[in-house]
């Protein structure tokens, strides 16, 4: 079986702040015994893209990233379905390499690469940058290409996501969004 890391976004000083923000999250995970860490407590909150850079350096730094799945999820407003069995079970399912949360509403993004996914059968279209699960080495590999992307045209990190699921969506393997909810809901 695969390892499962689950890191919740928490970029904020203010650890206390952040505990009671993801409180419903880690009541959900404890019901579920999953563990989750809060990522980011003790950072200064600047901008949303900062998640990417932070997302890079810690998984630069980890001794072994192929084979182990990473959930990343928004701490405020995201609840834990299921075990770590049934969490990395469902991402199998996908038969990806990574796999983002879609919503409802095309926000923070370049309204160029909209047309593509328009086109998705769901009202869960849109990419989600918030919430993503992938192995290791490839959500490595995909925030530095966002962060190049970032070099030529400046964007928030919905934005750069967005544009980099753009370029790759026609690579099911590679990376999916999750239109039916099988995974992810976002509410």
């Amino acid at each position: 079986m695969n390892d499962l890391k689950v890191l919740a976004w928490a970029i904020n000083e203010d650890a206390q702040l952040m505990r009671e923000m993801c409180a419903p999250l880690l009541e959900t995970a404890e019901k579920h015994q999953v563990d989750v860490e809060l990522f980011g407590v003790g950072v200064k909150f600047v901008e949303h893209k900062q998640r990417v850079r932070l997302l890079r350096d810690y998984l630069s730094a980890q001794p072994r990233l192929a084979g182990k799945i990473y959930l990343c999820l928004d701490g405020a407003d995201t609840l834990v379905n299921g075990g770590e069995t049934q969490q990395v079970q469902r991402f199998l399912d996908q038969k990806t390499s990574i796999l983002i949360s879609a919503e409802r509403s095309f926000t923070h993004q370049f309204e160029l690469f909209r047309e593509r996914f328009d086109g998705i059968d769901s009202s869960y279209r849109y990419v989600n940058a918030g919430t993503f699960m992938g192995y290791g080495d490839d959500l490595l590999r995909m925030l530095e290409d966002m962060l190049e992307m970032d070099t030529r045209m400046a964007a928030n990190d919905q934005g750069l996501m967005g544009m980099w699921v753009h370029r790759k969506i026609d690579q099911p393997r590679q990376v999916k969004l999750d239109p039916g909810c099988e995974v992810f809901l976002d509410t």
